[in-house]
């Protein structure tokens, strides 16, 4: 592949990381079963952080197997053809951010700055965990024919710099 045509994925893999505000979450239980769900998230410091509820079956899932699939996917609205919809997908090595840790004062604050007083509120649920998913690797989908691997490393790289920098 050149390397104009690589430098246009990872183009399209940082706008899919910055125009998102939720990631479709794929885990599964220790007892193998499959679970999606749609978190906010905010990516910064190398990696994608999620905030979620105790509750969540999720979060179970999360906390149990240490890895989850990440999916971002264009909006169908802006997707003219849903068969070729540009999307990120992410493998993902997960660890649990302790409460009232730098990180989590740090992630909670970015959180509260892109999603406002909602954020806010559940920063101070008890049972709210916050989760670092980290890139392993990554396929990107940028329309018929047009998909391509990216390294994890490449793609934590966009997730460096603090959300809106």
């Amino acid at each position: 592949m050149d390397g104009d045509r690589s430098a246009s994925y990872l183009t399209a893999a940082a706008a899919l990381l910055v125009d998102m505000r939720s990631v479709h979450l794929a885990t599964v239980s220790e007892q193998g079963v499959p679970h999606a769900s749609v978190a906010p998230f905010v990516c910064r410091d190398g990696a994608i952080f999620v905030y979620v509820s105790a509750l969540a079956a999720h979060t179970a899932n999360l906390r149990a197997c240490r890895q989850a699939c990440v999916l971002l996917a264009r909006d169908e609205a802006a997707s003219p053809e849903l068969f070729a919809r540009p999307r990120l997908t992410l493998q993902c090595a997960v660890a649990e951010q302790a409460r009232g840790s730098a990180v989590w004062h740090a992630v909670l604050d970015a959180l509260e700055a892109r999603f406002g007083a909602t954020a806010a509120t559940v920063r101070h649920l008890p049972d709210f965990v916050l989760f670092r998913l980290e890139p392993r690797e990554a396929r990107i989908v940028t329309g018929f024919a047009r998909a391509q691997r990216i390294d994890g490393a490449a793609v934590a790289a966009m997730c460096r710099a603090p959300e809106g920098a």
